[in-house]
């Protein structure tokens, strides 16, 4: 654990230099995915295209080939067998983000596994024995980035794509199906066109776009875009906050931690490529700004997430480990949030492992880390002294 707490407030803006490095960002990324490619075809470089296998414990430190630490490997369906056997043009398939479903009606459970060339639809309510149902292409042509939330029965499906929108999904088509078929979106959002990432709260039945910065849609200069679903089929446009411009990622729930000036209220915690920002979008028509904080190792402010009692917000930044001086093991940064108006960064969690964060969930009392190079990483959240103690890997 590293006490390193300097932090401060920070006027908003809708441009600042966390822009310049998301386009850096986006373009390195563009690169490796380039030499992935490469590679893989040549056959130069590790396998990125594993079988698909059956169960395998962790024993000694290893589930098959791969590393773990109380995680056993119940099942493993690879890239190809997701139904993406059609590559779209120019695209050599990847994977790229993850949700789930759970049919309350039938208990079934499904993952939605989102790829370059669109969305895969897996039952897997035997985790023993996965079941991929269809796979529903995307709007427009293929995306190294793809996102899915679900409020209800329906997933709403987005990418940073120009023109791409959002994808409606009704997700009750696959209660009692067993065969694969290719699917149809069931509507489609055109108001915005290219979407980095879209959160929801299901509370209110709201979505919220964010990175949406191309020309001719209403992008809300990449900030948050709001969408009422209380039809979920037919999302209809609510309101904006654009005031400090681009948001990369955000989690927005009814709040319900100490702070009792905004206890009841509809919070939005933004990570704003340089800061924590912290936004009441109760009135759709006037969101306001409660506060924006930066921090002294700041790269790239990339996401994060609320403990359970909300008190704390635990944050990734995706390139503090390759810029910052030293020894580039992964951080997480422990914000005290208390008080909404003005949030205390406590402490810098430091992982032995030498990998970049990207997205963490937080569930009863744990936090399950996504890494570059590192996989999945389970940390127990130490919440009295704002501390991280990893009990599990995979």
């Amino acid at each position: 654990m590293e006490k390193l707490t300097v932090h401060y407030s920070m006027e908003a803006t809708t441009y600042d230099e966390g822009r310049e490095k998301m386009k850096m960002l986006m373009d390195q990324k563009r690169k490796m995915h380039e030499q992935r490619i490469a590679c893989v075809k040549d056959g130069s470089c590790f396998n990125h295209y594993p079988k698909s296998q059956a169960a395998t414990p962790c024993v000694g430190g290893f589930a098959g080939d791969y590393e773990c630490l109380n995680v056993d490997l119940l099942s493993f369906v690879s890239l190809s067998d997701l139904g993406y056997s059609t590559p779209l043009p120019g695209d050599t398939p990847a994977g790229n983000d993850i949700w789930v479903w759970h049919d309350t009606v039938t208990d079934d459970w499904y993952a939605i596994a989102c790829t370059t060339g669109g969305t895969s639809f897996v039952r897997i309510t035997d985790p023993l024995n996965p079941v991929v149902l269809g796979f529903l292409y995307t709007h427009t042509g293929p995306a190294v980035w793809r996102d899915a939330k679900v409020i209800g029965d329906v997933a709403y499906i987005v990418a940073d794509e120009a023109d791409h929108g959002m994808q409606v999904f009704d997700l009750t088509q696959l209660r009692g199906k067993n065969d694969f078929t290719y699917l149809e979106e069931t509507n489609f959002y055109g108001r915005v066109g290219n979407v980095h990432n879209i959160a929801a709260n299901v509370e209110t039945k709201t979505l919220f776009c964010v990175g949406a910065t191309q020309a001719g849609y209403d992008s809300c200069r990449g900030g948050l875009h709001m969408i009422d679903v209380s039809d979920p089929l037919n999302p209809v446009y609510s309101g904006c906050f654009a005031d400090d411009g681009y948001v990369h990622d955000t989690q927005c729930v009814i709040y319900r931690g100490p702070d009792v000036a905004y206890q009841g209220r509809e919070i939005c915690f933004g990570f704003n490529e340089d800061t924590l920002t912290i936004v009441d979008v109760t009135n759709r028509a006037n969101p306001t700004l409660v506060s924006k904080t930066g921090y002294g190792q700041a790269q790239y402010t990339h996401q994060g997430w609320l403990t359970d009692d909300q008190t704390i917000v635990l944050l990734d930044d995706e390139l503090d480990e390759r810029n910052n001086p030293g020894n580039g093991n992964t951080q997480t940064y422990a914000w005290d949030v208390r008080s909404l108006e003005s949030p205390v960064l406590r402490n810098v969690y430091s992982s032995s492992e030498t990998a970049i964060d990207h997205n963490q969930y937080v569930s009863q009392g744990y936090t399950f880390q996504s890494n570059y190079e590192a996989g999945l990483r389970i940390l127990w959240i130490d919440q009295p002294n704002f501390n991280l103690i990893e009990t599990g890997f995979f």
